[in-house]
């Protein structure tokens, strides 16, 4: 698998760049790094002695939290993803921790993905059953297997009755979680450009990152696109998040999207350099939409539908998300908050410019994290709950309360609930104009909510 990564502080801007701009996007040979590397405090055992051909191992940090690292190890037919993180399981993280993961498995392009982390840290203020069941329901709701070991090793458990409890309910549930794949149903593309990564990794990993948890706390389809699987994408709009680096095929496909009639949100300095940092003297993708004042954001319907943001929305986001996010999670009124006010004029402009109501409808607070998907021919919602999260002191959520899900041309349809760790349960809907919304009374932690006959 063909995995760029961010490893100039490692290697040095010279073989750094020498490896970006190599077609085939081999790595350099891999240094021979010290523990302390990789990890100021501890390093997992065996990371830094990968030295596979096949191997591409990825050092970003910037994909999670400040105090979180990761690592991918890719081969022919499994991903392993490494996510080294302490008891920072506030709401904020496991969003971040959510852009990190599904963003690993679109790399791995279907392969299985193994999230090899640490749920527990030792905190006698945290209690770790409730760690571990928080670590194993991010990872399923987000389609991902589940590792589990005992503090910061690679074997045991931090209690062996509650995996063998969470195991066992895995394997009961395992066609709704691991087989067949999830698929997208009318997804909104994000792009994530590894060019760009490479060059300008805080520029882009804010505004992508930020994104991505806007779309995630707006319960809105999403799909992250990338040069790999771009030619799968199949949904009728696509985000470029300050995706600076744009090579010619990439521009080429972008032009047939238009020509498609697919919208596009481009934000930031989209388009200014090519794939190998050169900056461009016009940029291309400006022309091609008409964009001439790039100081004013601007929408255009006709003759093509486009939202250009000259400041890009995620990255204000995320950085609204770094104030008082955490703080209003814990509590009832969030309603007058900042990111609330933004989260909603920017996800109410991106459904606007689709000019189409989307498939599924979902009225939650921004405090649960929603994937939409069809799975055995069946459109499920994937709910994960962070609501009363705290750092270091408080791993159990503060229940979500009467969730409205609505879905389209279901008229005699009902909806089938799984709590996590709970059995299947069937509520009925109220049916008005073509659509049929069932209301949800209680998510502890997480669920999964599909519907059928």
């Amino acid at each position: 698998m063909e995995v760029h990564a961010t490893l100039a502080a490692l290697l040095g801007t010279r073989v750094w760049d020498s490896w970006a701009n190599n077609e085939s996007g081999e790595p350099p040979p891999a240094p021979r790094l010290r523990c302390s590397s990789f990890l100021p405090w501890q390093r997992p055992r065996g990371v830094a002695k990968v030295r596979t051909a096949r191997a591409v191992w990825s050092f970003d940090h910037r994909m999670h939290s400040r105090w979180s690292q990761s690592y991918l190890l890719s081969r022919k037919h499994t991903s392993f993803i490494l996510l080294c993180a302490t008891n920072c399981n506030t709401p904020k993280y496991w969003f971040g921790y959510l852009a990190g993961m599904y963003s690993f498995m679109s790399f791995a392009e279907g392969k299985a993905s193994w999230m090899l982390n640490y749920s527990w840290d030792g905190n006698k203020e945290v209690d770790p059953r409730e760690a571990m069941k928080n670590l194993a329901m991010a990872e399923l709701m987000a389609g991902a297997n589940v590792w589990d070991t005992r503090g910061h090793v690679m074997s045991g458990s931090n209690d062996i009755q509650t995996r063998t409890m969470i195991f066992n309910w895995i394997a009961k549930h395992e066609k709704t979680f691991s087989s067949p794949p999830r698929r997208p149903v009318r997804p909104v593309g994000v792009y994530f450009s590894p060019k760009t990564r490479d060059y300008f990794p805080e520029q882009f990993i804010e505004s992508y990152r930020g994104m991505i948890c806007l779309l995630l706390q707006s319960h809105l389809e999403f799909q992250i696109v990338t040069p790999r699987n771009r030619q799968a994408f199949r949904g009728d709009e696509l985000i470029l998040p300050d995706v600076r680096c744009l090579s010619g095929s990439e521009l080429d496909w972008l032009q047939s999207l238009v020509r498609d009639r697919k919208d596009l949100v481009v934000t930031g300095e989209t388009g200014r350099y090519d794939d190998e940092r050169r900056p461009r003297a016009e940029n291309p993708l400006h022309e091609l939409l008409g964009i001439t004042n790039l100081s004013r954001q601007q929408t255009s319907a006709t003759p093509t539908r486009f939202m250009y943001a000259p400041q890009c929305p995620g990255k204000a986001y995320y950085a609204e998300l770094e104030g008082h996010f955490n703080d209003y999670a814990l509590q009832e009124h969030y309603e007058g908050a900042r990111f609330q006010k933004m989260r909603q004029q920017v996800s109410s402009e991106i459904v606007r410019l689709s000019n189409s109501r989307p498939e599924v409808e979902i009225d939650a607070s921004p405090f649960l994290s929603t994937q939409i998907a069809e799975v055995n021919g069946k459109i499920h919602v994937f709910i994960a709950n962070f609501k009363g999260l705290k750092s270091n002191e408080m791993a159990q959520q503060v229940p979500e309360r009467n969730i409205r899900i609505t879905f389209a041309g279901r008229e005699n349809a009902k909806l089938y609930v799984l709590p996590f760790l709970g059995e299947v349960q069937e509520l009925d809907g109220e049916r008005s104009a073509g659509r049929i919304t069932f209301r949800i009374p209680e998510v502890s932690k997480g669920m999964v909510a599909w519907c059928g006959d």
